[in-house]
């Protein structure tokens, strides 16, 4: 888990950590540029907070401002005022973190890029690890040749959760938010969470969030609605019963 302080549930399902593991391959290995790609909601945002966890070192928050030439010998790309990012000191390179990158202008985009094209020393080379949807595709597809290094672009694709994983992660939902009536969703609800939302963890909980809604005033196994069974509406049920058999007492008598 990250950030439970902030009550923010994080579900790591297995090929996702598999792709965090790859990343982790990738920045112990000196890559320079790696690329995120999932849709909307498909968990990026998460997935990058784990591998920052996961990663030696901490990281530092920035941004990323192309105002310089990137032929200036004093370039940084860390200037603040930019679109946002993260630095950290790696043991083969320094890395820089872009999330949300598909929002980048084609400046700050092309500055970063043409950096390592100036810098001469693969040493001295920065590493960048975009995370974005996939209109980045589209940006890295027409790049001129001599702003991809020579290594290649490592990309990889955000995945998407199992029938049995989205299963798995309502249980886990449902647990983190204190609800232990699993009743309230059950096997054919999480089917059609799933396909609805076609394993997409953003999705995920829109359509678990309807479902419960939905489920909150089904009928319980004695006849009332469950919503009515639970304090203050039990009170007030009770006292309703009691008035009635009131009225009738004093009709008969």
């Amino acid at each position: 888990m990250f950030d439970l302080e902030n009550k923010e549930f994080i579900y790591i399902y297995p090929s996702l950590e598999q792709k965090i593991k790859t990343l982790l391959s990738l920045m112990a290995g000196g890559e320079f540029l790696s690329v995120v790609i999932g849709e909307n909601s498909s968990g990026k945002t998460t997935m990058m907070k784990q591998f920052m966890a996961e990663t030696n070192g901490s990281w530092s928050e920035c941004s990323i401002v192309a105002t310089k030439s990137s032929d200036d010998e004093n370039i940084d790309p860390a200037e603040m005022g930019g679109h946002p990012a993260y630095r950290i000191s790696g043991e083969t390179r320094d890395y820089f973190i872009i999330d949300d990158a598909h929002n980048m202008t084609d400046a700050e985009f092309y500055f970063l890029l043409d950096i390592n094209r100036q810098i001469e020393d693969d040493a001295a080379k920065p590493g960048f690890i975009f995370f974005g949807d996939p209109s980045l595709r589209k940006r890295f597809a027409y790049l001129q040749e001599d702003l991809i290094p020579k290594r290649g672009i490592d990309k990889i694709i955000m995945p998407t959760l199992s029938i049995a994983e989205t299963e798995d992660y309502v249980e886990k939902w449902m647990e983190f938010r204190g609800i232990h009536d699993r009743n309230r969703v059950q096997q054919k609800d999480v089917k059609k969470i799933f396909d609805a939302s076609s394993g997409i963890i953003g999705n995920i909980n829109k359509e678990l969030t309807m479902t419960l809604r939905k489920n909150i005033g089904r009928k319980h196994s004695n006849g009332f609605p469950e919503i009515l069974l639970s304090p203050p509406y039990i009170y007030y049920t009770a006292g309703g019963i009691a008035l009635t058999l009131l009225g009738l007492f004093k009709l008969l008598f």
